[in-house]
């Protein structure tokens, strides 16, 4: 038995799969800096663009409601919308106030990162009354966008005085738990490269031996099919995993050396997006109420289980494949449309109406977590079990009863 696991183990470590874990290295050190690294120093640039929209769109209400404001006092003195009015003129200057104010600050903002954090947080607190008084803001985006969003700010917001820390002006500060995150969030270059890896580790790993016609030897060892089959199966499976680690690793090492840990860091998520069992509302309006901060080291443990089993999924389609081909060539040319079809999928935006069954969009975590696709973290954990135990049946039954 212990032979037949040593011969797996140096089986996998094939010419072809030594270059291929190099390689990914070297992809993993180029992705930090072509696209994590960039993004964060091109951040400042994108926010003082998005500030200067922000300000075109404040100058504008807030003449709106200054005229508004005015009308009311010189026709209708009393009218019982005045109050209203003047909370609504007043907000509005003031918001218009702090994001010019912002906008002079992010010109520079590495020295100006503590007066960022506190501008911001007065641009959030002046929105309370109003929102206590459930004001209708309408299409006029006081709350920089919808209200779910500035109150997921005044939830972190919270949660930083609680703990003592400070809030981080760059969200695209790429920390050792950030790439770590973003590597098992299934929508990134980096979650792509390891799905392609487990596909080119393991596409040859039955199509091999039917091509060298040493298939029917392995069969003839003196253990039953399914125990040479598990053998192989698990084998491989786990040092597959272990050796997409290693990208994940360098990558997450760099972040560490250059921009720290970020263990401290929190985000925002929803208890119906992570427990809810079945569809739901994805609407803004009743997701809200069940908004919750979470520590980023929780976001990584429960991105990781749905990445995993994913993973797992993607190594038992390709086991399939490479058994039922008998061949190098033909599993490779599928392992390739897969690829492609999969690299389309999780990287180019679709707005595609969320699916029961549809696999692939389980592993957006940002928007399973966050209620969006209207199917909870708990849900997509069950369905990928039982897709997972359904394939892996499907592969011994062929293993079995298929010459």
């Amino acid at each position: 038995m212990k032979g037949l696991f040593k011969n797996e183990i140096k089986m996998f470590f094939s010419r072809k799969n030594i270059i291929l874990i190099i390689i990914s290295c070297i992809i993993a050190v180029l992705i930090f800096q072509v696209s994590y690294e960039r993004q964060y120093e091109r951040y400042p640039q994108q926010r003082l663009q998005e500030l200067s929209e922000e300000i075109n769109n404040a100058t504008v209400w807030s003449a709106r409601y200054t005229r508004r404001l005015e009308r009311l006092i010189d026709e209708l003195p009393g009218h019982p919308s005045t109050p209203e009015a003047k909370l609504m003129d007043q907000t509005w200057k003031s918001h218009l106030k702090n994001l010019t104010t912002l906008s002079l600050l992010w010109k520079e903002s590495e020295e100006n990162k503590e007066k960022i954090i506190n501008v911001e947080q007065r641009l959030d607190e002046s929105l309370i009354e109003v929102n206590e008084m459930k004001i209708d803001t309408g299409i006029t985006r006081l709350y920089r966008d919808v209200e779910r969003d500035w109150n997921k700010r005044m939830m972190l917001l919270g949660e930083s005085k609680e703990s003592g820390l400070k809030a981080e002006i760059n969200p695209l500060r790429p920390t050792a738990m950030y790439l770590l995150n973003d590597s098992i969030n299934g929508r990134s270059y980096i979650s792509l490269l390891i799905i392609v890896l487990i596909i080119l580790f393991n596409f040859d790993i039955w199509s091999k031996d039917f091509d060298n016609e040493t298939v029917r030897l392995i069969f003839t060892l003196p253990y039953s099919k399914t125990k040479i089959f598990n053998i192989r199966f698990i084998t491989r499976f786990i040092l597959s995993l272990f050796s997409v680690i290693i990208p994940i690793l360098i990558l997450c090492s760099i972040g560490f050396y250059k921009y720290g840990l970020g263990l401290e860091n929190f985000t925002v998520i929803n208890s119906q997006g992570l427990h809810a069992f079945g569809n739901f509302d994805s609407a803004n309006e009743f997701l809200q109420a069940y908004d919750m901060v979470i520590s980023i080291g929780k976001l990584v443990m429960y991105s990781s289980l749905i990445f995993i089993l994913f993973l797992f999924l993607t190594y038992l389609l390709t086991n399939f494949v490479s058994y039922i081909s008998k061949n190098q060539q033909i599993s490779i040319l599928i392992s390739m449309v897969g690829i492609v079809m999969l690299a389309v999928t999780l990287l180019v935006p679709t707005d595609a109406k969320s699916s029961a069954l549809n696999l692939l969009q389980f592993i957006d975590m940002n928007k399973l977590l966050s209620g969006d696709l209207g199917f909870s973290w708990t849900w997509a954990l069950s369905v990928f079990a039982l897709s997972n135990l359904f394939l892996y049946f499907v592969n011994i039954l062929w293993v079995n009863y298929k010459e």
